[in-house]
């Protein structure tokens, strides 16, 4: 009975050794990552839009440059994120400025929009960047009707 236990416990070991890519070299090569924000001489950072805070609209932003050319993707549980939050990324991007050695590159940013905390009057912004990956953190904005019944 040991003897089938330590076959079953082996036969599952493997198996999982496999699906992690340490198959006995099988499987397709890794590419390598895009360059990210090391690609910029000057970097904007985009605003945090007033309406995203109104609404507690989280989301990511994917930009792709390719040759000049800017592609953008959102992922969010909000319906209205792609509306509300990629302007204000493709604004911050275009005015950003690309290092000469990165102009024929593809070049691959995300813009993390998330809010947490307690409604203040005047939100601000708090950013953070990783090689890819740049985090905009705020509190959600007080609504209109109870920053009149504050005065």
């Amino acid at each position: 009975m040991r003897i089938l236990l330590v076959i079953a416990a082996s036969l599952l070991v493997a198996q999982y050794g496999a699906a992690q890519g340490r198959g006995g070299g099988r499987g397709a090569p890794v590419e390598p990552a895009k360059p990210g924000f090391e690609c910029f001489e000057h970097l904007e950072t985009p605003e945090f839009p007033h309406a995203a805070l109104q609404q507690n609209v989280t989301g990511t932003v994917y930009v792709t440059l390719d040759s000049g050319k800017l592609a953008t993707q959102v992922v969010s549980a909000w319906p209205a994120a792609s509306k509300i939050l990629v302007p204000a990324v493709e604004k911050a991007v275009r005015a950003s400025k690309l290092k000469q050695e990165c102009a024929d590159k593809s070049v691959a940013v995300a813009f993390r929009y998330e809010i947490g905390g307690n409604p203040i009057a005047n939100p601000a912004t708090v950013t953070r960047t990783e090689s890819s990956l740049m985090f905009l953190d705020s509190q959600p904005e007080l609504a209109p009707a109870a920053k009149l019944s504050k005065k």
